[in-house]
């Protein structure tokens, strides 16, 4: 009898020329040990700078997300890898959506629904992140301050206030608190039905 192993994905922020390696890509040893195939390049949409962000368009990188999420458990995402994997996961209309979809200091709007067929959305947020409080001023940018307040209306999603414990936008990617990070996002997932 052979196992499975759950999949996760990770989508990095904008403006990482690493391919998320010192960000979220760090969570990836500790998923692995806790039993998931991690899946840390087929989202990985390389570098994009504020202005692409804004001028470029989005297609051809939510058409390479929808394939990696098309076989996932669960997505992990960070920053700006919110706005585009939410963009992605609303265009494939619940078919083959992952159950779980975690974002740490997701740049998004803090009403935006969580998409068709995810059962539980998390949120982690940090007041003190300034990175994505300031980005919902930036004019014509996709961006909101949900990663530094959490999120308002109706849907499955949870709020995880970590003021307490982040104070930089990217801390979450540090040791100690990367380990604390993929236990929790684990955890979380075995919390849904």
């Amino acid at each position: 009898m052979s196992y499975n192993k759950p999949v996760v994905v990770l989508v990095h922020g904008f403006n990482v020329r690493d391919g998320g390696k010192k960000s979220i890509d760090q969570l990836a040893p500790y998923l692995e040990q806790l039993g998931w195939e991690v899946d840390k390049d087929s989202a990985d949409y390389g570098w994009w700078g504020l202005l692409m962000v804004w001028a470029f368009p989005k297609k051809k990188i939510e058409n390479r997300l929808i394939k990696a999420f098309s076989t996932a458990d669960m997505v992990l995402t960070h920053s700006n890898g919110a706005n585009f994997a939410t963009r992605a996961l609303g265009r494939m209309n619940g078919f083959h959506v992952p159950k779980v979809v975690q974002h740490f200091s997701p740049a998004l709007d803090r009403d935006t629904p969580v998409p068709e067929g995810v059962k539980k959305e998390f949120i982690f947020f940090s007041k003190r992140d300034i990175i994505v409080a300031l980005s919902k001023y930036l004019p014509a940018m996709p961006w909101g301050s949900a990663g530094s307040k959490g999120k308002i209306g109706i849907g499955p999603y949870q709020n995880l206030n970590y003021t307490d414990k982040i104070e930089h936008h990217s801390d979450w990617f540090k040791k100690p608190m990367v380990e604390h990070m993929a236990v929790r996002a684990v955890v979380n997932y075995n919390k849904v039905d």
